[in-house]
Parts: structure tokens; C-alpha cells; sequence
């Protein structure tokens, strides 16, 4: 599996763990001859809120995985602040745009 890190302009750094194929499809458990990708990682990067002094940097990280009935997201951070629902969403827009 390929780790990908990038930043972007808005300075969000997006770190993927995953290989991009139209072929390869997300599944734990794959089809006679076929590869699959078990699971997808991005970790999201924003300097941290004014509230937040132990911190210079907030991370949030959004993974897909499957315990075998199928596949489903988790969402791990210790703090990730926004100031409009927007924000969070355009996030989460992301990274259902890369692991399609």
C-alpha cells in the first residue's frame, strides 16, 4: 500500500494510504482474480483554533473500513474546529471524491 501526502493550498496536507485503479476496487474481501483494496486513510491538517494552546496543529483522519459485512467510515480526532458546517462538509466531499 502507497502513501500519498500532499498540501494543498487552503494548507490542509492530506496523507492517503491507498492506490488509485478504475480495476481496483475497496472490498475486504475480493472476487476470484481480483485485487482490492481492504481499507482508505486520509489524515486532514489546520493549524489549530485560538482555544486550542497545546497545539499548533489539529488532525482529523477519516479511514474506510470493513469487518466483513461490508464497508463503513470512522472518524478519529482529538479536536478539529470549524466555523461553519461547510467546512466540515467540503472535508468530508474529499474524501468521498478519492476513495471513489
Amino acid at each position: 500500500m502507497e502513501n500519498i501526502t500532499s498540501t494543498h493550498n487552503t494548507g490542509t496536507s492530506i496523507t492517503e494510504s491507498s492506490s488509485k485503479s478504475n480495476d481496483i476496487k475497496l472490498s475486504l474481501c475480493p472476487g476470484p482474480e481480483e485485487i482490492a483494496i481492504s481499507d482508505i486513510q486520509a489524515t486532514y491538517v489546520q493549524k489549530s483554533d485560538s482555544n486550542d494552546n497545546d497545539n499548533e496543529f489539529q488532525e482529523l483522519k477519516i479511514k474506510t473500513q470493513d469487518a466483513g459485512g461490508g464497508n463503513y467510515f470512522t472518524i478519529e480526532t482529538k479536536r478539529w474546529s470549524f466555523d461553519d458546517l461547510d467546512e466540515f462538509i467540503k472535508v468530508l466531499k474529499d474524501f468521498k471524491n478519492r476513495i471513489k
